[in-house]
């Protein structure tokens, strides 16, 4: 059975936007995805689930990586949803 995604009201594009800005500054850009193109690999994995694209990838390495992106997150009101290795049905 497919499970539709559930209606959760999403930020401001502002509130976005200032969280980019926030992990680009304090992560790096290399471990931040905001490209349209580089997200849309996230939005789904093999189940029959209906996903989104992202607003945005964190590549986290670290803990610490982890830490300051729910820190932003929080602090900027916008969602974080989080995924593991991305192996297959979930």
């Amino acid at each position: 059975m497919v499970q539709l995604r559930p209606e959760v009201p999403l930020p401001s594009a502002a509130a976005v936007d200032r969280a980019l800005s926030l992990l680009s500054q304090r992560l790096g850009e290399s471990k931040v995805l905001s490209r349209a193109e580089s997200c849309e690999v996230y939005a789904s994995d093999d189940s029959e689930a209906i996903g989104r694209v992202p607003s945005a990838v964190v590549l986290a390495t670290s803990p610490k990586d982890i830490q300051e992106t729910l820190a932003i997150a929080a602090e900027t009101g916008v969602p974080v949803t989080p995924r593991s290795g991305g192996t297959g049905r979930v």
